[in-house]
C-alpha cells in the first residue's frame, strides 16, 4: 500500500509541474517509494478516454431556400446514416429552407473537414439522384464548428430542434454571427458565408 502522504506529495507534483514530459525532469530527485507510485499509477490509468461535442453549421450555396419542407425529414435521415457510419453520434439535427445544424458526439480519429466534406459531397449527390429539388442543390464553401461540454448537450439539442421557432425572430446572418462572437472567433463578414437578404 503507498500511504496517503504519497499520493499527496504525487497529486502535487503532477499539479505543480504539469504536463508528464516536465514531471518526469523531477522524477529523479524524489524518494524511490514515490517515483514507484508514480510508474503504478500511470500504468493504472493507461486507457484514454476522449468525450467532445461538436455543433456543426452550413448553409446552401448563395442562402438559396431550396431545402424543401417534404423532404427535408429524409435529409437529416441520410445525414444521420453519413454521420453514424463515421462512427460518430447523432444528438441532435435540424435543417431549414436555407441552412442546416447538426449536432454529435465527435469521433476524433476523423478530421472535422474530412467530415463536413463526406456530409456535403455524398447529400448533395443524394438529393440530385433522388431528383428532390428542381433548383441545382450545392452547399456553400465553409461551415461553422462550435464545441460544447457535456453539461450544454441537451441545451444545444433543445436550440437545434426549436430551429423553425427561433427563425421567427431571427435570420440565419444574425443567428450564425452572434455564435461566431459568442465562440470568441474572429471574422470579417465578407469572408463569411454569402448572405443575400
Amino acid at each position: 500500500m503507498v500511504d496517503k502522504t504519497i499520493i499527496d506529495i504525487s497529486v502535487l507534483c503532477t499539479f505543480i509541474f504539469g504536463h508528464g514530459y516536465i514531471f518526469y525532469k523531477y522524477l529523479a530527485a524524489l524518494p524511490l517509494k514515490l517515483k514507484h507510485f508514480y510508474q503504478i499509477k500511470n500504468n493504472i490509468m493507461a486507457d484514454t478516454f476522449l468525450q467532445m461535442h461538436v455543433h456543426l453549421v452550413f448553409a446552401t450555396k448563395n442562402r438559396n431556400a431550396i431545402i424543401g419542407k417534404e423532404w427535408k425529414d429524409d435529409l437529416e435521415k441520410y445525414i444521420t446514416g453519413v454521420i453514424q457510419n463515421q462512427k460518430h453520434k447523432m444528438l441532435a439535427i435540424k435543417s431549414v429552407s436555407d441552412h442546416i445544424h447538426i449536432f454529435i458526439g465527435y469521433n476524433v480519429n476523423q478530421l472535422i473537414p474530412k467530415l463536413v466534406e463526406e456530409i456535403k459531397t455524398s447529400s448533395n449527390k443524394w438529393i440530385k439522384e433522388n431528383k428532390l429539388s428542381p433548383y441545382k442543390f450545392e452547399w456553400q464553401n465553409g461551415y461553422g464548428g462550435f464545441s460544447h461540454s457535456y453539461s450544454q448537450v441537451e441545451v444545444v439539442s433543445n436550440y437545434i430542434m426549436n430551429q423553425e421557432e427561433h427563425h421567427r425572430k431571427k435570420t440565419f446572418r444574425e443567428e450564425y454571427l452572434k455564435m461566431l462572437r459568442d465562440n470568441g472567433i474572429d471574422f470579417k463578414e465578407e469572408y463569411v458565408f454569402d448572405f443575400f437578404e
